[in-house]
């Protein structure tokens, strides 16, 4: 698949996909990492491992969730045909949410996006 899986956590947790600790994830389409570019350049996060293995931001739970309540956006780009998968306009794979840990984010609380490239 071409695009990222998305996974939002506190920065001082493991960030496995299954860590009680995981906020939210989702799989979405090419450039779909826009959002944190623009949260880096606007200075509201900071890029500490890039590469794709993953790209990785941090940022303050304040800072994030405005962002977070907006994605994901479905994908825009040109129909893409993998060896197991179709992938067309709008595209995106489902959001999941762990209620228990978004209730023990707190407003200053410095979270880790990690975007794994899927290509």
């Amino acid at each position: 698949m071409l695009g990222w899986s998305i996974h939002v956590f506190p920065a001082n947790a493991s960030g496995r996909h299954d860590s009680p600790d995981l906020v939210c994830s989702w799989q979405t389409g090419l450039g779909d990492t826009d959002w944190l570019t623009l949260m880096v350049k606007k200075r509201r996060a900071l890029m500490v491992h890039a590469g794709g293995y993953p790209c990785a931001y941090v940022m303050c739970w304040d800072d994030l969730l405005p962002e977070l309540l907006q994605q994901p956006k479905p994908y825009q780009g040109p129909t893409v045909i993998g060896e197991d998968y179709l992938m067309e306009q709008g595209w995106w794979q489902g959001k999941k949410v762990n209620p228990e840990a978004l209730m023990r984010c707190k407003p200053d609380t410095i979270m880790q996006v990690n975007a794994w490239d899927q290509s």
